[in-house]
């Protein structure tokens, strides 16, 4: 949508703002289950509700690669896509005016973050309790969660930068999305494993 208005700092604008806004949501959701494993990350039923929730996303993005969308899918509703698109088209007649345009594109960026996290908690929860269990201080807390904000955001700013030189909208297809979802699935899979059967294996950078 934004490639149709011709404009590189349209785009520009709705797309660092966008991935700047979803990242800052992102970031937050995990800073909040950093405060609460922090204090309970060492109860045994709380790593075992960990563990049943990394086993359960990951049941789901690995069956999604064989039955994509059939039964319980971790992807945004159908239901929500028409508002979703809404918000989007409002974004674009925003564009003559900065401040609006911003205004605009930080609202719909925060509600898709909204709707995206119950789609990609599983990993979060994961990752977050493994690293409270580790007793970390709050300054490497950051610089982790610096590390990790990076790696997350990696594609979106790679499709974003092509979007921009090229003025060519770049999109995953099914097929790249249900090989994501598989390795996303397996990843946390064996994390779910290891911390059930030999946590030990978390503490070596080998392992």
């Amino acid at each position: 949508l934004t490639l149709r208005t011709g404009s590189r700092r349209t785009i520009a604008v709705i797309g660092l703002v966008f991935i700047f806004v979803t990242a800052l949501v992102y970031a937050l959701f995990i800073t909040g289950l950093f405060s609460i494993f922090s204090v309970a990350s060492f109860s045994p039923w709380v790593r075992a509700l960990v563990i049943a929730v990394a086993a359960g996303f990951a049941a789901i993005n690995i069956k999604d690669y064989f039955w994509f969308k059939k039964g319980v899918s971790l992807t945004i509703p159908e239901a929500s896509k028409p508002g979703i698109y809404q918000r989007m088209r409002h974004v674009l007649a925003s564009a003559d005016s900065m401040p609006a345009l911003v205004a605009a594109t930080v609202t719909l960026a925060a509600g898709v973050s909204f709707v995206e996290l119950a789609c990609t908690a599983g990993f979060p929860v994961l990752w977050t309790n493994i690293v409270a269990a580790r007793d970390v201080t709050p300054t490497m807390f950051a610089l982790l969660l610096g590390l990790y904000m990076l790696v997350y955001q990696l594609d979106e700013l790679a499709i974003f930068g092509g979007a921009v030189l090229t003025m060519r909208a770049t999109r995953l297809q099914e097929k790249q999305g249900r090989l994501l979802k598989l390795v996303g699935g397996m990843l946390m899979l064996s994390l779910a494993l290891v911390m059930l059967l030999n946590p030990a294996l978390l503490q070596d950078v080998r392992a």
